[in-house]
């Protein structure tokens, strides 16, 4: 069953978030942020990566400059907005970073001070409620604060607003329709997971957000794919072998589940199991032992099918194995508790046998 993500896979951590700026360059006259925002560098703005590599470097003290830092965002002649809030920002990455549980509460308060119209900031905040870190979980309120930042074009919170709407949480009930359109929104700039799910909605036609597309959902999955997103690329090498949204190739299939499980995707493995099992002409000869070894993967990961498939092989000796209906029995049961029927059935056949 899938589950919305609290932070996505691509999500930068704070301390990457926080280097918006050319510190190549400090003098340069404007420049633009990660988040978008254009903006004339302050007079006093290349302090903000002077104290970033003060306080993140190991021959320094840290609280000293954090004294400092505090003082000058404190500091009336500090009017520049954007330049305080992306000060206080980087406090707050600082006490986020140390993991310290007594310091999240600081951390807190300098996101908040500066989330008023900060989208980075507004999204931490969010955060803080989507996890509850420090305070009761609020999903709710955390909803609040990524659709702040996500109207201001911040790609991360437009990706947690589709998931939310998604699942239907901290919303008032699912709803496919805006969970696409924040997807989309995500994947315009880039967001690899945002491209594998507006591909998966063209590929089902998930609600009544959108119709079934395969060529669509091809595509989708192919800009996913290319950014290292092993689930996507898997979904690559099955379209291509059934010949879905795009030619059959047994080829660009075996190099996409390559690709996939070589991610340790488990999907993938269980695919490339089968390929070396019942071979694929011009691409993967028969061979047993291969596709012994990938269902394997595939098996210690859950995979049900894979612990079926590995069943199957210790009871009947194949891959270089010699038949032992014991092992066989265990991964039968394995594969049956977790619902596979053809699994169930051996082990309900076995048990007659053992009965009689």
């Amino acid at each position: 069953m899938a589950t919305r993500l609290s932070t996505t896979p691509q999500q930068p951590s704070l301390l990457e978030a926080f280097l918006f700026m050319n510190q190549d360059d400090p003098a340069a006259s404007n420049t633009s942020g990660d988040f978008g925002n254009e903006f004339v560098i302050h007079e006093n703005s290349w302090l903000i990566p002077k104290y970033y590599h003060e306080m993140f470097s190991e021959s320094s003290d840290s609280s000293t400059t954090l004294n400092e830092l505090s003082k000058w965002i404190n500091s009336n002649n500090l009017s520049d907005v954007l330049i305080k809030n992306r000060a206080s920002y980087l406090m707050a990455t600082h006490f986020l970073v140390t993991k310290q549980i007594s310091q999240f509460q600081q951390a807190f308060t300098l996101l908040y001070r500066s989330a008023d119209v900060y989208a980075p900031s507004q999204y931490n905040v969010a955060q803080f409620f989507d996890v509850g870190i420090g305070m009761p979980q609020s999903l709710e309120t955390a909803f609040e604060w990524y659709h702040l930042a996500a109207q201001q074009g911040l790609v991360y919170a437009e990706f947690m607003c589709a998931q939310m709407y998604e699942f239907g949480e901290g919303v008032d009930d699912i709803d496919y329709v805006q969970a696409f359109e924040w997807y989309l929104k995500a994947a315009a700039k880039g967001h690899p997971t945002a491209y594998h799910n507006v591909a998966s909605f063209y590929y089902y036609g998930k609600g009544n957000a959108v119709q079934v597309n395969h060529a669509l959902a091809f595509e989708y999955y192919k800009k996913a794919a290319k950014s290292g997103i092993a689930h996507s690329q898997s979904q690559l090498g099955y379209m291509h072998l059934k010949g879905e949204g795009t030619s059959k190739s047994s080829q660009k299939a075996f190099k996409w589940y390559s690709r996939a499980a070589d991610q340790n995707f488990a999907r993938a493995q269980l695919n490339l199991g089968k390929m070396y099992e019942f071979g694929e002409e011009q691409v993967t000869p028969q061979n047993d032992a291969m596709a012994l070894a990938w269902y394997m993967k595939a098996a210690i990961q859950d995979n049900a099918d894979a612990q079926y498939a590995v069943g199957r092989f210790m009871y009947e000796g194949k891959g270089l194995v010699e038949p032992n209906l014991n092992l066989a029995l265990e991964w039968f049961e394995k594969a049956a508790n977790q619902g596979h029927e053809e699994a169930q059935l051996v082990l309900m056949r076995a048990l007659r046998e053992d009965g009689n």
